[in-house]
């Protein structure tokens, strides 16, 4: 069961990005999904062909987000650390 798969790895504090993608078209296995923390939700209809090419489109989509994620938590560490290196931070404000 997707719903209790999902449940379990975000109990697990997992980071791991999750795409439901069912048979099950209710509206409540929707709701229940991204309450839980599915990045989306896509319901299997339609023809095959494009079902897979939006599949695809929207993996590419959640690690595009999680390498941007990634690359701004890096940049922020970087940042902090080196704000701690300087004796003193000094801020100026441009009012243009």
């Amino acid at each position: 069961d997707g719903l209790e798969l999902l449940s379990k790895l975000k109990n697990l504090k997992s980071e791991i990005p999750f795409i439901m993608f069912t048979g099950r078209g209710r509206e409540e296995v929707a709701i229940r999904a991204l309450n839980l923390g599915a990045e989306y939700y896509i319901k299997k209809e339609g023809e095959p062909e494009s079902q897979f090419r939006e599949l695809y489109h929207i993996i590419q989509k959640v690690v595009d987000h999680k390498r941007i994620e990634e690359d701004l938590i890096i940049s922020e560490r970087r940042f902090r650390e080196l704000a701690e290196l300087l004796p003193e931070t000094v801020f100026e404000l441009d009012k243009e």
